[in-house]
């Protein structure tokens, strides 16, 4: 990758979405939901997102398995900051 690609209809388009929840959804479903779906459609060119989101997704696995410590919560928190910047 050259480093000149954009995201932007012309190089790279996106797509959006809106997802609506009731109370019967498990957020943290949701979000390892999210985070595997991430993981699978990302475009590999920054580093972030393309091991980011595969440590977001694993992360998310052991919260919700119960296994997690505080420093996966951090990094949770902290990983989610990288790839949203």
């Amino acid at each position: 990758v050259d480093g000149q690609r954009r995201i932007a209809y012309e190089d790279i388009p996106c797509n959006g979405a809106v997802t609506i929840f009731d109370a019967t959804r498990d957020l943290l479903e949701c979000v390892r939901d999210y985070t595997k779906f991430f993981a699978d459609e990302s475009f590999g060119i920054c580093v972030p997102c393309r091991a980011g989101t595969v440590d977001l997704h694993d992360t998310m696995q052991r919260i919700l398995a119960g296994n997690a410590t505080q420093l996966d919560l951090d990094d949770v928190a902290g990983r989610g900051a990288l790839i949203r910047a």
